[in-house]
């Protein structure tokens, strides 16, 4: 079974944790998962990558959300 890699964006640390916490529980169950977390939209561009699901906070003060998105539709790759 395929590794599913998420990632949760958000700036408020404490619905970070539990949002991880909660998905990782669910894992125990239905899917071998991994959860990495990160506080900003760049953050989560200068990680890594390969996220089969990104959670991302769209309801935040700055333009972070909408500059995160943009920047994934641009590099989408098409199977």
């Amino acid at each position: 079974m395929q590794m599913i890699k998420i990632a949760i964006i958000d700036d408020n640390k404490v619905f970070l944790q539990e949002m991880k916490r909660t998905l990782e529980a669910c894992g125990e169950y239905e899917a071998d998962m991994t959860c990495d977390i990160y506080e900003s939209g760049d953050d989560f561009l200068q990680a890594e990558g390969g996220h089969q699901l990104v959670i991302l906070d769209s309801l935040r003060d700055n333009h972070s959300a909408c500059n995160t998105v943009y920047y994934l539709d641009l590099c989408r790759t098409y199977y």
